[in-house]
């Protein structure tokens, strides 16, 4: 039961290679739920990405990621997600060669972008190889873009700019979000002559 609205005049550029333009020619957009804020401390709980190709949506990934650090009640809170619902879901390192096959090398896009980048990079430094992706922060492109938002929380933007993707704090959904939220920014960047 989830809502979800796609609006043309997004697609419609996208087909153009409108946005293409100005983006890396593949990026993979993403989002992880955590058990808490530190990278160091706390564990990433769920992936989820959506790889584009020249504007076009590719590829999905979505997992749950079982802790070995306890799920605090807030966390459940915030995201919905139980530790029950952890239970059965593989650890990190059972499922981390899909997430690096998943992004490759290729930029990631996230809102707040080193808060993920460092749980990532944590996960790349615990196997032994060195992260390479470049990174671009939807957070810093919509300072850049709207300059007059009342603050830049993701939930914020979704309001003022009329995304709607209807839950929030699960890692598909905020993907979405920031997927729509790239699209905004580029199209706002670009009238104003500015590149990303």
């Amino acid at each position: 039961g989830q809502e979800h609205c796609i609006y043309a005049s997004y697609l419609t550029e996208m087909q153009k290679g409108f946005l293409s333009r100005s983006l890396p020619e593949t990026y993979c957009v993403i989002d992880l739920e955590t058990t808490g804020l530190s990278a160091r401390r706390d564990r990433i709980i769920e992936f989820a990405g959506i790889r584009y190709h020249l504007g076009q949506e590719t590829e999905r990934l979505s997992l749950l990621i079982r802790p070995d650090v306890p799920l605090r009640p807030e966390i459940t809170a915030l995201t919905g997600i139980t530790p029950e619902m952890l239970e059965d879901a593989p650890p990190l390192e059972a499922v981390f060669p899909a997430i690096s096959e998943f992004l490759g090398h290729d930029a990631i896009v996230a809102h707040n972008a080193p808060f993920d980048t460092g749980f990532l990079r944590e996960a790349y430094d615990a196997i032994g190889v060195p992260m390479k992706n470049a990174s671009i922060d939807t957070l810093k492109l919509a300072r850049a873009a709207f300059p007059t938002m009342p603050n830049y929380k993701l939930s914020t933007l979704k309001r003022e700019l009329g995304i709607h993707v209807a839950v929030a704090h699960r890692a598909m959904p905020d993907v979405e979000a920031t997927a729509a939220l790239l699209r905004l920014c580029t199209n706002e960047l670009l009238k104003k002559g500015r590149s990303l």
